[in-house]
């Protein structure tokens, strides 16, 4: 799925874009502003992060939920205003090279998701302020994330880039996850990750891709329920020691994954 397979109409628009200032100018200096961009994402993912991770109880847990939102809170909304800004100038300047990308359209479908999960959502739930149409622009923005997810798992080459996001998710978890459960927990990761590794260059062969294929979604599967299995877990004992409840702790993982997400598809616009 791609801009110019859901909307073909706009062909000469976007053939037009790069001869608009300041598109031309933004090309010709186009690694600057494609740093800028990297750096707004990783501002805007990092303190929003921070937060996350506190709300699972890791990270800044001498302080607490609402002091560490409060204190990156203009962080992220710098980063909404530069990634927002740098995203539509560097997309004009390579309009034509994007509208025919699955793994652009991933990016962006991701990027608005977290925009809305960051400034919408994050703060009412770090400040324990939520309230019904903190719900729905949760749905929303959870919402567009499982949208990017499936532009990438149905992108031919770039559906890759979902182990991005898996691992991240099995790290996340990781981190989470306290005492024995954690030594269990990575140990399982470990055994499905070798399993992965043998199965696909050691017991079938480089040119039997649907073989490979196969093996690589089962042993996904499996490592998906793993990973879900020990967050639901630590969950329960967050929520057990006085902490936040699962909502909370569902608007966590999703706030750093779908960054995640939306850097995974940046990362295979040059295959697809």
């Amino acid at each position: 799925m791609t801009l110019s397979e859901l909307f073909p109409a706009l062909q000469p628009f976007v053939a037009n874009l790069v001869t608009v200032w300041p598109a031309y100018d933004i090309k010709a200096n186009f690694a600057i502003w494609q740093v800028l961009h990297i750096v707004s994402i990783l501002t805007l993912g990092g303190a929003s992060a921070l937060v996350s991770l506190r709300i699972l109880g890791v990270g800044l847990v001498e302080r607490p939920i609402e002091e560490t939102y409060r204190g990156v809170s203009r962080l992220i909304a710098l980063g909404i205003v530069l990634t927002t800004l740098s995203g539509l100038l560097i997309g004009m300047a390579n309009a034509e090279r994007l509208y025919d990308s699955a793994a652009f359209l991933a990016k962006v479908i991701a990027l608005i998701g977290g925009i809305v999960l960051s400034f919408k959502v994050l703060g009412p739930v770090a400040l324990n302020q939520t309230r019904s149409d903190t719900r729905l622009w949760a749905g929303l923005g959870l919402g567009l994330w499982a949208l990017s997810v499936l532009v990438l798992a149905t992108g031919g080459l770039v559906t890759p880039g979902l182990l991005h996001v898996l691992s991240a998710g099995s790290l996340i978890v990781l981190v989470a996850v306290q005492g024995r459960a954690r030594w269990l927990y990575g140990a399982g990761c470990l055994v499905i990750w070798a399993a992965m590794v043998v199965a696909t260059h050691l017991v079938f062969k480089p040119e039997d891709m649907a073989s490979i294929d196969m093996a690589n979604l089962a042993l996904s599967g499996l490592w998906f329920l793993w990973v879900l299995g020990f967050a639901v877990a630590r969950g329960r004992a967050i929520i057990g020691d006085g902490g936040p409840d699962r909502f909370a702790q569902t608007i966590a993982y999703a706030q750093i994954l779908v960054w995640v997400t939306a850097a995974a598809g940046g990362r295979w616009i040059a295959f697809a």
